[in-house]
This record gives structure tokens, C-alpha cells and sequence, in this order.
């Protein structure tokens, strides 16, 4: 039964999200900055929907990014952790962005 659910789950996948991933991880840190308290995972494309497109959104995310890193408040560990999540989402999202260019009339690419 497992098996069938994820075979009809990747027949839903287009090549564009097979390419770049759905999701990415934002980190919520504690107030004073020593611990991250959550990882929530982030849908990319819903994200960037709400954002109105994936360039609007991987720049703000790359802007959140930078925002985190010059923050003197986030313990070493924390930052690592941080600069790694959203370099990666970035990088996901900027996947998007090459994807949607190269091909304009793929489904998760219409807004």
C-alpha cells in the first residue's frame, strides 16, 4: 500500500520539480540567538506563488540570508547552521528561476 501511494505521489512531479526540489528549510532561533528551536520545511513554489514569482523570492530569501549572517547576536553554531539552510534554499530557488527561463511553459511555472 506504502509503495502505490509514493508511485502515484512522483507520477504528480514535473520535470522542473524533480530538477530543483519543492522544499526548502527555514530555522527559527531563540531570542538570543544560541539555539535554533525549529526547522520548519517551506513549499519553494508556494512561496514563490505568494511572492509573485520565483526571481521575487529567491531574492528575498537571499536578502533574509544576508539579514541572518551580519546579525552579531547568533552563536557560531547557530550561524553555520543558518548560512547553510538558506544558502541552500536560495541555490533551490535560483534552480527555479534558470528552469522557468528555459522552459516557460512548464506547469509550476505559470503564476
Amino acid at each position: 500500500m506504502k509503495t502505490q501511494k509514493l508511485a502515484w505521489m512522483f507520477l504528480g512531479v514535473t520535470h522542473a520539480s524533480v530538477a530543483c526540489g519543492l522544499l526548502g528549510v527555514v530555522d527559527q532561533v531563540s531570542s538570543d540567538g544560541q539555539y535554533i528551536t525549529s526547522r520548519k520545511l517551506v513549499a519553494l513554489v508556494e512561496e514563490a506563488r505568494r511572492q509573485g514569482g520565483f526571481e521575487q523570492a529567491a531574492r528575498d530569501m537571499a536578502q533574509m540570508h544576508r539579514d541572518f549572517m551580519n546579525s552579531d547576536r547568533l552563536s557560531s553554531r547557530v550561524r553555520r547552521r543558518v548560512d547553510i539552510d538558506y544558502s541552500k534554499n536560495v541555490g533551490l530557488l535560483n534552480c527555479w528561476v534558470a528552469m522557468c527561463t528555459d522552459r516557460p511553459g512548464d506547469p509550476d511555472c505559470q503564476f
